[in-house]
């Protein structure tokens, strides 16, 4: 689930406000979780004190899955809605939100390529001008070391003592 989903939001996330330099608070639930019905949050800390909240849920049921990145700052806020991989022909939506004099100004922009065919196309096209892809071995590296610090903090949330691989590579969350 980290490898396979919330390494997305990391990878849109990463250029825009940089890697979580500290995990403080990860968690699965419900209680007695079952892979066919789970959630996880995740609380980090970035560079410069922006707080940064990722949730995930898998619900099997659901008849609308999207994902969906939020940026807000002290002046508006960014949010980007991906729909379902498996909807081919559905828009990636880009809508900002601003404050222009004494009004909210919401603008909503559409791209026709959904979010899974666009990307496929641009590393195609880079591919095809002979430039390497946008993302490379260090991003990559970046976002699963991320992926393994929210792993190593689910234990400690829980009061489970960490060990293994997490803990070799200094993975531990104090």
């Amino acid at each position: 689930m980290l490898l396979g989903s919330l390494i997305h939001d990391l990878a849109i996330l990463r250029p825009l406000v940089g890697d979580p330099r500290d995990i403080g608070w990860a968690r699965l639930w419900p209680a007695g979780w079952h892979p066919e019905r789970l959630s996880v949050g995740v609380d980090a800390e970035l560079a410069g004190g922006a707080q940064l909240a990722l949730r995930w849920h898998y619900l099997p049921d659901y008849p609308s899955y999207t994902e969906t990145v939020r940026v807000h700052t002290e002046t508006g806020s960014y949010g980007l809605t991906f729909p379902a991989p498996y909807l081919l022909n559905a828009p990636t939506e880009l809508t900002v939100t601003s404050a222009r004099g004494g009004t909210v100004e919401l603008t909503t922009s559409t791209s026709l390529r959904g979010g899974l065919r666009g990307a496929a196309g641009g590393l195609a096209r880079r591919r095809d001008r002979g430039r390497p892809p946008a993302i490379g071995i260090d991003e990559a590296r970046a976002e699963v070391s991320t992926c393994q610090r929210i792993a190593a903090a689910w234990p400690a949330a829980l009061g489970l003592p960490v060990g293994g691989e997490a803990l070799g590579a200094g993975l531990a969350v104090s």
